[in-house]
């Protein structure tokens, strides 16, 4: 295949032929998913292997005068001259990927691969080389962001949603040092008496140019700068040393519920540090809860129980929203189930979803698991759960999350219900 000098220099022929002819033509990043799986399961001979009957494939898909090229890696080029319509490119990229519904034979296995790609057009989305370019890359980052094996054209909102993940990640670099992260506490109260008896600590990031940044738009931010390692001890020693303030205020065990990323569990010191900060705060472990979800718990079960052999306790976050068997809650050290906010959310409205959390609520009291409901927000969701046993919920019918001098203030006392 042309390599990437070559694979430039015919899309400036193209781009030349298609001005002076004033035509359209597409332009395509085509990225294999977890090609790097392959490698570190099968070898890199295979990988090579695998590469090769995929540009195999490529070709013969396309037409006379299209071009496939390797640029490097796993990412293929295709130049597609004379396309003269989004639909047109469409039905290129749609056989490109049906050509991945059969496996690769690489004897004497079967692999299965799928592809993200990015489509760009010209003249819509850029008049030379590198603004197409720029632009299919930007399709690309989109169709993997959506879940990859998908595909995606380029629009103006990409550009200004690239805009704003640049920006966010130049701001964010500096957001530890320039103390612009803090933790705040959502309360979790015992249902029949209304007492507080732990709280889940939220990460925030306020940026004095951004203002309040979600955690859904800075968390990715953090994993790809490599920086969620060190937010991630960041909030462990926070969360660790505003319990101790709290336990001393409240004179209780006091529980704190820490939400652990995928990218955090899967670091190999992580039960060293945990384990360093509870001796150096001299908190008791069963007070701390590491909270994930069902996808990591799956993925990350041995970490999951050298944790648990800390005397720390794991609970499973939104359950119900994910692929969790009966079967894993035998096999995974979980003690905490916690119901998803979209099921309390229709208890009121929806005679299914009320059934759907008394069985999550029997299930986890016939397993001996402790039970909180996420998202309370009136007295008729309240009242529901007390009447079928939940033992603990949170939401903002309690309070929203707090600070930590607001939440010491209010010593443990929910609003009464």
């Amino acid at each position: 295949l042309p390599n990437r000098l070559l694979a430039m220099d015919r899309l400036d022929q193209a781009l030349e032929l298609a001005r002076r002819e004033r035509r359209s033509l597409a332009i395509a990043y085509v990225d294999l998913d977890h090609f790097k799986r392959v490698n570190d399961s099968f070898g890199h001979l295979v990988g090579d292997a695998l590469l090769k009957q995929v540009a195999t494939r490529l070709r013969k898909v396309l037409r006379g005068g299209d071009t496939v090229a390797r640029l490097g890696g796993d990412e293929f080029l295709l130049i597609l001259p004379e396309i003269d319509s989004v639909d047109a490119a469409e039905m290129v990229v749609s056989r490109v990927q049906r050509l991945f519904e059969q496996p690769f034979l690489i004897d004497p296995r079967e692999i299965y691969s799928a592809v993200s790609i990015g489509i760009a057009m010209y003249p819509a989305d850029g008049g030379d080389v590198e603004q197409l370019l720029r632009a299919a890359d930007t399709a690309l980052y989109r169709a993997k962001d959506s879940g990859r094996k998908t595909h995606c054209f380029y629009s103006e909102e990409m550009n200004r949603e690239a805009e704003r993940h640049m920006q966010l990640e130049a701001a964010f670099r500096h957001a530890l040092e320039n103390d612009e992260l803090y933790l705040v506490y959502q309360p979790q109260v015992d249902l029949p008496t209304g007492r507080w008896t732990g709280c889940e600590a939220l990460l925030r990031w306020n940026n004095p140019q951004l203002g309040m940044v979600p955690p859904v738009e800075f968390i990715p931010v953090a994993e790809e700068t490599g920086l969620i390692r060190a937010v991630g001890n960041f909030v462990l020693r926070e969360a660790c040393r505003d319990l101790v303030r709290l336990q001393s205020a409240m004179n209780s065990p006091f529980r704190m519920s820490i939400n652990l990323s995928a990218w955090q569990i899967r670091q190999p010191d992580l039960p060293a540090v945990v384990g360093g900060l509870l001796k150096e705060y001299g908190l008791e472990p069963e007070t701390m809860e590491m909270e994930v979800t069902e996808s990591t718990m799956v993925e990350s079960g041995t970490q999951l129980q050298s944790l648990r052999e800390l005397g720390l306790r794991i609970a499973l976050d939104d359950f119900g929203t994910g692929f969790c068997s009966l079967g894993y809650l035998q096999r995974f050290p979980v003690n905490t189930l916690k119901i998803d906010r979209s099921f309390i959310r229709n208890i009121d409205s929806d005679d299914g979803g009320a059934r759907l959390v008394e069985a999550v609520v029997n299930l986890g009291t016939s397993l001996q698991l402790d039970i909180v409901a996420e998202g309370i927000e009136d007295s008729i969701q309240l009242e529901f759960l007390r009447q079928i046993g939940c033992p603990t919920g949170q939401g903002y019918f309690f309070s929203q999350p707090l600070r930590i001098e607001t939440l010491l203030q209010h010593g443990g006392h929910s609003r009464p219900a």
